[in-house]
């Protein structure tokens, strides 16, 4: 987005050049183009949180397990016979009843990720905004370069 912010700034100073709106439009629609793939990325992954977030509890180790229980109130990943003894989740009776991470977990992790990919599609409106300027603004200066010969060639001058 940057090299993009930065391939507009010529086009700034050089009014009546197009080539650099030209490459500013290409590069701003490949850039919404990437972001949109992200953010779809990040949504799909959302759709299968419990399943990507098991993995991610197995590599763990014990204490952050045990930490994740006490601030889920809940024990183990999806199984809470296989809970880590704490202060949460002391005997298997408490496991039972508070039931397993899997749930509050992952709707903590969708919580999250549902504001990252939405910020991604909000870019990608940006862009496309950004994009009709440029576009428009590309047609503003084609339409000025022809009246300018237009008038070039009234009053008699030689245009190139």
């Amino acid at each position: 987005m940057f090299v993009v912010f930065l391939l507009a700034l010529p086009a700034l100073f050089l009014r009546t050049n197009r080539t650099w709106l030209h490459l500013h439009a290409i590069g701003v629609t490949l850039t919404a183009f990437v972001t949109l793939g992200i953010g779809l990325r990040i949504w799909f992954d959302t759709l299968e949180t419990h399943k990507n977030l098991a993995p991610i509890w197995s590599k763990q180790s014990p204490a952050i397990q045990s930490l994740l229980q006490a601030r889920f109130n809940c024990c183990a990943y999806n199984n809470p016979s296989l809970f880590i003894r704490d202060q949460t989740c002391p005997t298997a009776a408490v496991a039972a009843q508070l039931g397993p991470c899997m749930v509050p977990f992952g709707s903590f992790a969708n919580q999250f990720l549902d504001v990252v990919f939405t910020a991604f599609f909000g870019f990608c409106a940006v862009d496309l905004l950004l994009l009709l300027g440029t576009l428009c603004l590309i047609k503003e200066r084609k339409e000025r370069e022809r009246f300018r010969r237009i008038d070039l060639k009234l009053s008699g001058m030689v245009v190139l």
